[in-house]
Formats: C-alpha cells, structure tokens, sequence
C-alpha cells in the first residue's frame, strides 16, 4: 500500500508533524508566496523540523511555478494575447488549487504533498534541508 501511494506522489509519512507552534506558523508562511523566505532565512538548516522542510519546498516550488507561469504568459501573449491569457488562467487555476490544498494541511498542522506536482517539488528540491 505505501509502495502504491508513493507511486501516485502521496507522500503521507505519520512522522511529519509540526514539533513547535513555530513550525505550525512557518508552514502557514510557505504558502503566501514571496513570504516562504522569511521561515527560509530565519530557521537554520540544522534546526528545521521534517514538517518544516516539506512545506518549504511545497512552498517554493508553488513561488517557482508562480513564476514559471507568468513567464510563459508573456511569450505566449507575444503571438497571441488571447492563447496567453487561457493558458496563464488555467496554469493560474491550478496553481491556486495547490495552494489552496497546501494552506489548509498547513492550518490543520499536516503534511501531504500538494497535487499534481507536490511529489515533484518534494524530489527535486533537495536543496532546502
């Protein structure tokens, strides 16, 4: 069962639990976009919880694809203004559902990987520790 959940990019450990009310507050901040540096910058590698870290690079890869999206509508918006503008709202969309989906697992005090790409952001950005 676990092998099939982590096939599908569930990635529901038990263990991952906020340790502090601290924790609780800095996975919240993950989740509103340019403000996941503040828990970034201010807690030190070595004193970040397991929850903590997964809801950092939840929260950066959401910041990152943000961005990704914006870029893209741009150079889409470049050869047609109304092609752009559907695919920034619908990257928008899903954007604001995994945003959505994080926020609320952050205020519960939970960890689950965001969807559609919280196993990716998980893999990948190894470098926040």
């Amino acid at each position: 069962m676990a092998e099939e959940n982590a096939n599908l990019g569930e990635n529901t450990p038990a263990n991952v639990e906020p340790t502090s009310s601290n924790d609780k507050t800095n996975g919240i901040l993950c989740y509103l976009g340019i403000l996941v540096l503040i828990p970034f910058l201010t807690v030190k590698e070595g004193q970040r919880s397991e929850y903590l870290i997964k809801h950092l690079r939840q929260g950066f890869g959401l910041l990152i694809t943000g961005v990704a999206a914006s870029i893209i509508k741009v150079l889409l918006s470049m050869i047609s203004s109304t092609f752009g503008g559907l695919v920034y709202m619908v990257l928008g969309i899903l954007i604001f559902v995994m945003f959505i989906c994080g926020l609320i697992n952050s205020i519960k005090g939970q960890y689950k990987d965001l969807p559609i790409l919280g196993g990716f952001f998980d893999k990948n950005l190894t470098f926040i520790k």
